[in-house]
């Protein structure tokens, strides 16, 4: 189902011949700036959790190639918690199953926690859970955060209730077990949370035991990480800034991946073209803990948002590919997923509506605000209301599953041109 580096790369660049895609003096030079081969690179450092050698390499990556094109770069330090050798499972009767790890971290004894079964729907009241395990069984979704009140309330309620731990069912499109994003901090909740998947599930359903055997371990430490801050001042009054970020829960092909080769991509355009802005481009850790990374950004030394042109963000999932559902199984389509959103303040939204259109999903531009989803809101809140952003859900979104096979590269290629008769547009 996957194809190799080279398959990839080949097939890429045929593709894009046969298309005609090969016209402008920029476009000619796609041995350098194809996307595929990024997102490759970006994809191989391996699993992008904060503070990882994933992480930490495609930073330093990102970092080598701003300075070959003249941008002075700073390194904006966080750390978050985290944890080696974490271990999670259930066990009853004959049967163990792996359980997927969820943060903020709680650890159960060695021998595990024994306890009584139940299981409960988020609209149900949670009731006489005193020391037992509970199962959450989540409706089908694109789950990707805790704080979804489906997730937080009946959490809060089963850590009120005095469950012994919770495990959460995230039923969705893939049939894994999906990494929940979460805050450094979540008050209320200290009791140990895991995820289970389609498989483990449907072995814990058939025949419900009437006690499990819950053990999660692991050992806590800090894992450090920071934002890559680029700036390349062309002696202009006005500020572009491009940012993207790199963490996630696994690989994150088609979460991160286009994003950071379009990132890229403007970045050796811009910094060799006659754009009359300087350029700042941002790279930030820390987006599982809800954007820690983009938050922290308000103390970092940026352009003012009264110097800022535009905020330009590269965020999760603008293009992947889409998959047919055929019951429990996912056949690959050749066709972007349209599960993402653009946001834009009200000054870009006519040029957003005329570069974008009859592009699926992006075709509506709506209005960004404090409230949009992902980093845009963040940003927002730091004061740069000139800003346009993308934000998205793809059918293996926060799956560890997430894999090049994910990645729509015409997509990705359509985005960038979008974007480049944008800036040109300002």
């Amino acid at each position: 189902m996957i194809m190799n580096r080279r398959e990839n790369i080949g097939a890429f660049l045929g593709l894009m011949a046969n298309v005609g895609i090969v016209t402008s003096s920029h476009s000619a030079q796609m041995n350098e700036n194809s996307f595929l081969k990024d997102i490759q690179t970006y994809f191989d450092f391996g699993n992008k959790q904060t503070g990882r050698s994933g992480d930490i390499n495609a930073a330093i990556w990102q970092e080598s190639e701003l300075a070959k094109l003249g941008f002075k770069t700073s390194r904006q330090k966080l750390s978050v918690m985290g944890a080696k050798d974490l271990i999670s499972f259930i066990e009853f009767g004959v049967d163990k199953i792996p359980l997927l790890p969820q943060y903020p971290l709680q650890f159960t004894p060695e021998n595990g926690i024994d306890g009584e079964f139940a299981y409960f729907l988020p609209e149900q009241k949670i009731t006489n859970i005193s020391g037992k395990i509970v199962l959450l069984l989540l409706p089908y979704g694109r789950w990707s955060s805790i704080l979804h009140p489906y997730i937080l309330n009946p959490l809060k309620a089963a850590a009120n209730g005095g469950a012994a731990a919770v495990i959460i069912g995230t039923t969705g499109p893939s049939g894994d077990a999906l990494a929940l994003n979460t805050p450094i901090k979540l008050d209320g909740i200290n009791i140990p949370i895991a995820i289970i998947d389609q498989i483990g599930r449907g072995k814990l359903l058939s025949n419900p035991p009437q006690k499990i055997n819950f053990t999660q371990s692991g050992s806590l430490t800090n894992f450090d990480s920071f934002n890559l801050i680029g700036k390349l001042d062309k002696g202009f009054d006005k500020w572009l800034v491009v940012s993207s970020p790199r963490s996630g829960w696994f690989s994150c092909a088609a979460e991160r991946g286009p994003g950071v080769a379009v990132w890229l991509a403007l970045a050796r355009y811009l910094a060799k073209s006659k754009i009359k802005y300087n350029l700042a481009f941002i790279s930030t850790s820390g987006h599982e803990f809800e954007n820690f990374g983009t938050e922290i950004l308000a103390q970092a030394d940026l352009p003012k948002p009264d110097k800022t042109q535009l905020w330009l963000h590269l965020g999760a999932g603008f293009a992947a590919n889409d998959w047919f559902e055929l019951g429990v199984k996912l056949l690959k389509l050749n066709n972007v997923d349209a599960q993402r959103i653009l946001y834009s303040s009200p000054n870009f939204n006519e040029l957003c509506t005329n570069n974008f259109k009859n592009q699926a999903g992006l075709e509506i531009t709506r209005n960004a605000s404090a409230k949009s989803a992902g980093e845009a809101g963040k940003i927002v809140e730091n004061g740069y209301g000139n800003i346009i952003a993308f934000a998205g859900a793809h059918r293996f979104h926060h799956s560890p599953n997430d894999n090049m096979d994910c990645v729509n590269i015409n997509a990705t290629q359509t985005v960038y041109d979008s974007l480049l008769q944008i800036i040109k547009q300002l």
